[in-house]
C-alpha cells in the first residue's frame, strides 16, 4: 500500500495548529484549564481502556471473563460520560490488560503534549508477559551476535597488540639470527638442521 506524503503533512500541519488553538484557549483563563483538563483526562482515559481493550478482546464480555473484572466495572471505565472512577477501580481495570496505571501531576507545557499525542492515536501497550519476553530475547541475541562477531577489541588494544607483536617479531628475528651463527655452515648445511633451529627459536 503507497502512503501519500501529503496527507501526513496535512495531518502534521493540523495538529499543530489545533496544538497552538489549544494553548491560546488554555491561556484564557484558569477556570478553563480547570474544566479543560478534568474533561479531557475523564474522556482520553475512557478510551484509551476502550482501545486497549478492542486490541485484544472484541467484548467487555470476553475481557471481564480473561481479567476477572464485572463486566459492569468494565463498562464505567470504558464510558466517557461517567468519569466518577476510583483509584481501586482504575488499579484493577489497568491490571487486567497486565499494565501499571502511573497518576503523574505535570505543568501544562507537558498536558500539551500529552493531548497532541492521544490526538495523533493510542498505541498497543505490550502487556508484562509480553514485554519481559522481548527483554529476554534481546540480550540473548546480542550474546550470539557478540559470539559470532568474537570478542571486542578498542583501537587502544588493537594499537597495544600490533606493537606487542613487532617486538616479538624482532625478538624472534634475533633469537634465529643467534641460532643461525651459532650452528656451523656444515652442520647447517645438512638436511633438516635450518628447520630444527627454526621450531627451537618458536618454542
Amino acid at each position: 500500500m503507497t502512503t501519500n506524503p501529503t496527507s501526513k503533512t496535512v495531518k502534521a500541519s493540523s495538529l499543530d495548529a489545533d496544538y497552538s488553538e489549544l494553548w491560546r484557549k488554555l491561556s484564557e483563563s484558569k477556570e478553563y484549564r480547570e474544566r479543560f483538563v478534568e474533561s479531557f483526562v475523564k474522556r482520553a482515559f475512557a478510551l484509551q481502556l476502550r482501545t486497549l481493550r478492542k486490541q485484544r478482546w472484541k467484548t467487555q464480555g470476553e475481557f471481564a471473563q480473561a481479567s476477572n473484572i464485572e463486566q459492569g466495572v468494565i463498562s464505567r471505565a470504558e464510558n466517557p460520560d461517567y468519569g466518577n472512577l476510583s483509584f481501586k477501580t482504575v488499579f484493577r481495570v489497568v491490571a487486567g490488560y497486565d499494565l501499571a496505571f502511573i497518576p503523574k501531576v505535570v505543568t501544562f507545557g507537558e498536558f500539551a503534549e500529552w493531548v497532541k499525542e492521544v490526538s495523533e492515536g493510542i498505541p498497543e501497550l505490550p502487556s508484562f508477559e509480553e514485554e519481559n519476553r522481548e527483554r529476554t530475547i534481546a540480550p540473548l541475541s546480542a550474546i550470539s551476535a557478540s559470539l559470532q562477531k568474537g570478542p571486542m577489541v578498542t583501537e587502544e588494544e588493537k594499537s597495544e597488540g600490533e606493537e606487542q607483536g613487532e617486538a616479538q617479531n624482532k625478538a624472534l628475528g634475533g633469537s634465529v639470527a643467534k641460532e643461525w651463527k651459532s650452528v656451523s655452515p656444515a652442520v647447517a648445511a645438512q638436511s633438516g638442521a635450518s628447520n630444527a633451529i627454526v621450531f627451537r627459536s618458536l618454542s
